[in-house]
């Protein structure tokens, strides 16, 4: 049987067609749940306000200042994630995970070098709090590289 070069194409863009169809995997939920997580990381704007006064080192500026970005802008990334879908959408949050991930073993790094004292009563160890949000950025990088989550998020049909 001759083959056209037609035939590929017209088999890709079935295969599109299919996943562009396909229901919102499960996991898209557990990503918006870590990005809405995130938006306590906002809480860095009290800590700035005490910068340089005995106990907080003036080092903790950059970290704090990521931290402080990173929360606010969890809301806008949220909406995004949930309303829109696209490769821009998907890198996008994608990208802002990343740079939260990196923040927070820089934020690790600090807390062993330049160690401060808090002016509340944390709940836990800075270091534990720590830890357990780069966990959770880890695990949402995770599920966004999943083929699914990837092929329901550059699809252009929204459901």
């Amino acid at each position: 049987m001759k083959t056209t070069s037609k035939q590929p194409l017209q088999n890709e863009l079935i295969y599109w067609r299919r996943t562009a169809a396909s229901p919102r995997p499960a996991v898209m939920r557990w990503i918006a749940i870590a990005i809405a997580v995130m938006v306590g990381r906002a809480s860095a704007l009290y800590f700035m306000q005490n910068l340089g006064e005995v106990g907080t080192p003036i080092s903790w500026l950059i970290p704090w200042g990521v931290d402080a970005f990173l929360g606010l802008s969890a809301l806008i990334v949220l909406y995004l994630f949930r309303q829109y879908r696209g490769v821009y959408v998907w890198g996008a949050v994608l990208a802002w995970h990343v740079v939260g991930a990196v923040d927070l073993v820089g934020g690790a790094f600090m807390a062993q070098v330049d160690p401060f004292v808090s002016p509340i009563a944390l709940p836990a160890d800075p270091e534990v709090i720590v830890m357990t949000l780069l966990a959770i950025q880890l695990a949402a990088i995770t599920l966004l590289l999943k083929r699914n989550v990837i092929s329901f998020m550059v699809s252009s049909n929204m459901p």
